[in-house]
């Protein structure tokens, strides 16, 4: 076998001592203890103290030498223990002779080759300080549009723009190095996972996972404001960027990490689109233990992603999903915290989330599709250009699961056209007007009854009667807290494409479906007013799409004076709503559909039977 990985092994031992110690500041102790011997030599030399006070100041200077000394040595020990405890680890997990390794290691090559690396990395960690200075920025995150305060620009969508788009470098080195090893190989979040299994049995005894709540939808339809809206109750337990890199053992890495945690500066993401975030804000990490505990179930090959229903999960994952959110909540406190999912991969697995938690929530996100396929378009070339200047930050998203946009981008094959390639590349409309379709037509086919859909428009628009609606889709015990945010809520300036102009017959199909997602109600039904058009900086706020309707409303409509409701379930189905005279030719929904119920009774008796009109020859979904 190679003796390579071993020399890896060493390479990265020696960057985690040096960052060790840089953290642990070993410099200061070093400095205050070297600095004793001058200061002695001055309060004994000095003509002007008495002999009394001398003998009290030495005294008090010995205790402080002590306790200086022993915080010395008790560090280094600590930055030796983290080498040694790497070097193990590697060992165990590459499977490499435990003889040779030690020979290796304590070889003089390698032993003296070290030092010039050594003194690299902190030569480039000083400069990387002077650099970026004290701002802890988690720069990259793949998530959807909605804001909870003004936006930094005019527009949620700005222009992709190289000079504009935040870069990987806010990580330093060492948190480059550490993300790498973090995922260099599956096995290793897995067995950290397990080992915390063992190591906090006791206190995970008495932690429920119950009542979770799963938000989902395509990326830029709200989901990341519906999480931060609900975490910020303080009711739920939510993957944070506190838990990067190793999210799949959050109890040990906030064991080992809680000495170097830095401020929670909030900085805007890489998306450009004015959402603030910080190490304690909310984010979609769990797609990571989909892909390493289900792998192929879940990728189709490197071009795609699959849909997934509930046999498809097995009882290894759902004990692993479980004890993962459990960990979580117990983090935040336990006492009652539920779990709280953020994940829109989850738009293509909605008939399996059942399987994880009878009890579950499920808040699948809309927006009207000539808005949201403008904006999915733009974050697409966004990421693109940000993943060709910057590898890592490719790597990033791959790490984290995040095919949504960019060089890594694995469009999810939905079975509409799972076989038929799509009408255009990626770097066009049309391409995203036909993903849309095809993702919520899948949504309303496959919802399991506990699966409530939430319109963007109306959510940001609709004041407190649009939280209050969304407090009881999430089965909220204090919907107060939730409700307190409606001021901070804001309507992001949006640009809407002419659907018609890009396929007629795809328009057609996004009016039926987005009739049908706002016809799967949960509450009485109102008003939809039509999707905001490229209009004048001057002009006026146009009115919401409402997600509870199945067209479009005039604005002298009551429901919008009262802000209307924002929530849609596979359930009740609503009356039908009347024709706006304000929406666009290109934007405006389908004619007013009344849904046709089944013979049945109940909830479902009248789920997804609006028909979804398809081009000819097309499948149906």
């Amino acid at each position: 076998m190679s003796d390579w990985p071993v020399y890896v092994l060493a390479a990265v031992a020696a960057v985690a001592f040096c960052e060790a110690l840089a953290r642990l500041r070993i410099a200061a102790d070093a400095r205050r203890v070297l600095a004793v011997a001058p200061t002695a030599y001055g309060i004994l030399s000095s003509d002007t103290l008495p002999d009394s006070e001398k003998e009290s100041q030495m005294r008090r200077m010995s205790v402080r030498v002590l306790r200086d000394t022993l915080a010395f040595v008790a560090k280094i020990v600590a930055a030796l223990a983290l080498c040694l405890g790497i070097v193990w680890l590697g060992q165990v997990l590459l499977s490499l002779p435990r003889e040779r390794v030690l020979e290796i290691m304590v070889s003089w090559p390698v032993l003296v080759g070290l030092i010039p690396l050594a003194l690299l990395y902190t030569a480039l960690r000083n400069r990387g300080s002077r650099t970026t200075g004290a701002v802890a920025t988690p720069p990259l995150s793949s998530a959807s549009g909605g804001t909870l305060e003004p936006p930094h620009s005019p527009a949620d969508d700005p222009p992709p723009n190289a000079d504009a788009v935040p870069s990987a470098s806010h990580y330093g080195p060492l948190a480059r190095l550490l993300h790498r090893v973090a995922f260099a190989h599956p096995a290793l979040q897995r067995v950290l996972g397990e080992l915390e299994d063992d190591l906090f049995a006791r206190q995970l005894r008495g932690v429920r996972f119950e009542r979770p709540v799963f938000v989902t939808g395509l990326p830029r339809s709200g989901t990341t404001l519906v999480l931060e809206l609900l975490h910020r109750t303080g009711a739920f337990a939510s993957f944070t960027y506190r838990q990067m890199p190793f999210v799949q053992a959050p109890l040990l890495w906030d064991r080992i990490g809680s000495g170097l945690r830095r401020e929670a500066t909030r900085a805007e993401r890489a998306h450009g689109d004015g959402v603030a975030i910080s190490f304690d804000s909310p984010e979609a990490f769990e797609e990571v233990l989909w892909l390493d505990r289900l792998g192929e179930r879940v990728l189709e090959g490197e071009s795609a992603l699959r849909t997934l229903g509930a046999s498809d999960l097995d009882d290894e994952f759902r004990t692993a999903f479980t004890r993962l959110a459990t960990k979580l909540v117990h983090l935040a406190g336990g006492d009652g915290a539920r779990y709280l999912s953020k994940n829109n991969a989850n738009v293509a697995r909605l008939p399996a989330l059942p399987a994880l938690a009878a009890d579950a929530r499920v808040l699948c996100c809309y927006r009207h599709p000539a808005t949201q396929i403008v904006s999915l378009h733009k974050q697409h070339l966004r990421f693109l250009e940000m993943h060709g200047r910057d590898a890592f930050a490719e790597r990033y998203m791959r790490w984290i699961g995040h095919h949504d946009f960019g060089a890594n981008f694995r469009p999810i094959r939905f079975p509409a056209h799972a076989t038929s390639e799509p009408p255009a590349a990626p770097e066009e409309r049309l391409f995203w007007l036909r993903y849309w379709i095809d993702a919520y037509a899948h949504a309303l086919d496959s919802a399991p009854p506990n699966v409530c859909f939430v319109g963007f428009e109306s959510l940001t628009s609709g004041g407190a009667p649009a939280l209050e609606n969304l407090a009881d889709a999430a089965d909220l015990d204090e919907p107060s807290a939730l409700v307190a945010q409606a001021e901070r809520l804001r309507v992001p300036t949006s640009t809407a494409a002419d659907l018609d102009a890009l396929s007629p017959a795809l328009a057609e199909e996004a009016r039926a479906a987005k009739a049908a997602a706002g016809s799967s109600a949960c509450a009485a039904p109102a008003a939809v007013a039509p999707p905001p058009a490229a209009a004048p900086a001057a002009a006026p706020a146009v009115a919401p799409v409402n997600a509870m309707s199945t067209g479009d409303s005039s604005t002298s409509s009551p429901s919008l004076t009262s802000g209307g409701s924002s929530i849609g379930r596979s359930g009740r189905a609503p009356d039908a709503a009347s024709s706006s005279a304000h929406a666009p030719p290109e934007s405006a929904l389908a004619e007013s559909m009344s849904p046709r119920c089944s013979t049945g009774s109940g909830p479902d008796s009248c789920r997804m039977t609006v028909p979804l009109p398809r081009p000819p020859g097309s499948s149906s979904a």
